[in-house]
């Protein structure tokens, strides 16, 4: 027996050194080194899920570190993120820090709606070996940490009839049902609806996947209008009213821009099934690519007057996401939406951090600024136009962690918008293979073989739990600052400590960055 095993991987290696020796032109590696040069491609091919767990320290690895997505995927699983002595950040590098007040705010004492706990399941770690971890699944109930107060959007617009109030400050960010997969979808619907936060569609279009959890839906769709078009590409009103008229839409959100991927989204054709074919009124085996501008807007005026519209079909409140990098221009918007009386009832706004399932490489690296550095931009200009009451602000772009939402917020963010923080809690290990439909954990991909690894019972929780809990450290943080709820962060409450190791205020970084950013 072992002399025909032997002679077989003889035989087989030998078949392999005479395809790529002489028959095969595509590769010069493996014409000079018939059999190591597979190698190369092997370890080119685990290369990315490998280095996260041996050469990479806990903190290095991009986009997050394995620290960072430890800590993530640890509020989802056991609803905290305790960890043991001390923190591994490097207090030497430039960054913000949270400007704690010496007698904190008690919880008796804070705004915050906890009336409703839900059911969910967390872990208990019973026991761990070198290659595997035995936990218990425990059904339990953990309270909502909700606003006492909650934030609504559109209430002085008087084209909105539905205004949307949400007493979550964190919620989805856009993610299409098409980048992501069919059980993705479903449980990121059950798990936020459950925590009692919103849905994004993405500019992929409304599925029935984004319904199933019963909670709140927020439609996006960008240049390409996705499900709201007509066959030439045109804006189809009579479709766009009919679809927002679902009890569950509360909100519409204009794509202009994302950090990733300035250019319009890219879905390959292997993603795009009947059915996604189907949502998103395209042709079947053709990629999916959104072109970088809508055909009927050239100008300010055509935006404003795109929003007004959009707000007569709905009477749901209007959002734009932008990316804003020239101060100049975004003043000039605002000048005109002031004059037209177009104002969007939110601003989303992303920074070049923004992640993407599919996006080419030169624009995620280098088009758009970095969030904290443009909120200030935008919540300054909005109240120099005097409208920053009747406009809220959403943030997006690696804002994963309470500290960093904490950080938005104290900036000038209303809400923030979390993507690839909840892609971790459906079991996104950064294989980095979103855009190959071979999404090893089956969350970005339409592989129904693959989409089996992704329970929705079971990641439907972890998405309740990370949602809630981060809230529920957003209030501990504010108190820790001296104030009753999140909602008031607010400059004075950070600091920021530049590469000379000297400390300025969160007040003067605001001012800064607000009057500087691409003047």
């Amino acid at each position: 027996m072992f002399i025909i095993i032997l002679t077989l991987i003889v035989l087989g290696l030998g078949v392999l050194y005479v395809r790529n020796r002489w028959f095969q032109t595509q590769h010069s590696i493996l014409r000079q080194y018939p059999i190591m040069g597979m190698f190369r491609y092997l370890f080119e091919m685990l290369g990315p899920e490998m280095r996260q767990y041996i050469t990479d320290s806990d903190t290095e690895g991009r986009p997050f570190s394995r620290y960072i997505y430890r800590q993530v995927v640890k509020l989802g699983k056991y609803g905290d993120n305790i960890i043991g002595f001390g923190s591994q950040r490097d207090f030497d590098k430039p960054g913000f820090y949270l400007l704690n007040k010496i007698i904190c705010v008690s919880e008796k004492k804070l705004l915050v709606d906890n009336t409703v706990p839900f059911s969910t399941y967390t872990y208990k770690i019973k026991k761990e070996t070198l290659i595997s971890r035995h936990e218990d699944r425990v059904l339990t109930e953990i309270k909502p940490w909700l606003l006492k107060d909650p934030i609504i959007i559109g209430l002085e617009d008087s084209l909105i009839k539905k205004p949307w109030a949400t007493k979550s400050p964190i919620g989805m960010s856009a993610m299409s049902f098409g980048s992501l997969g069919e059980h993705a979808t479903q449980t990121l619907a059950y798990g936020l609806a459950k925590a009692g936060s919103w849905v994004n569609t993405g500019e992929g279009g409304i599925s029935p996947h984004h319904f199933v959890g019963g909670g709140q839906v927020v439609f996006q769709f960008g240049p390409g209008m996705f499900g709201v078009r007509n066959e030439d590409g045109s804006f189809n009103s009579e479709l766009f009213a009919q679809k927002v008229a679902h009890e569950q839409i509360v909100a519409t959100e204009v794509k202009l821009a994302q950090g990733a991927k300035i250019k319009g989204g890219i879905l390959p054709k292997e993603k795009v099934t009947q059915e996604i074919s189907e949502i998103r009124h395209i042709p079947l085996g053709q990629d999916c690519i959104s072109p970088n501008t809508y055909p009927h807007i050239s100008s300010n005026e055509d935006l404003c007057n795109f929003i007004l519209l959009l707000k007569q079909l709905s009477g749901k409140p209007v959002g734009i996401k932008i990316v804003p990098s020239q101060k100049e221009e975004l003043y000039e918007l605002l000048q005109v939406m002031v004059e037209m009386d177009a104002i969007p009832n939110f601003i989303t706004i992303d920074g070049g951090e923004g992640g993407s399932g599919a996006a080419p490489q030169d624009m995620s690296d280098t088009l758009g600024l970095p969030i904290f550095a443009i909120i200030p931009t935008v919540d300054n200009a909005l109240k120099y136009f005097g409208i920053r009451d009747r406009v809220k602000i959403f943030a997006s772009g690696k804002l994963i962690t309470a500290d960093q939402i904490a950080i938005a917020i104290s900036l000038g963010a209303d809400c923030c918008n979390i993507a690839r923080g909840l892609m971790m809690q459906l079991g996104c290990i950064q294989a980095l293979k979103c855009d190959t439909n071979r999404c090893p954990v089956g969350v970005a991909t339409q592989d129904t073989k693959l989409q089996n690894g992704l329970v929705i019972e079971e990641k439907m929780y972890r998405v309740a739990n990370y949602i809630a809990t981060l809230r529920k450290h957003l209030f501990a943080l504010g108190a820790a600052c001296g104030i009753d709820t999140p909602t008031k962060f607010s400059p004075k409450h950070i600091g920021f400590q530049g590469g000379d190791g000297i400390i300025i205020s969160g007040k003067e970084w605001y001012r800064r960055q607000s009057e500087r950013i691409a003047a």
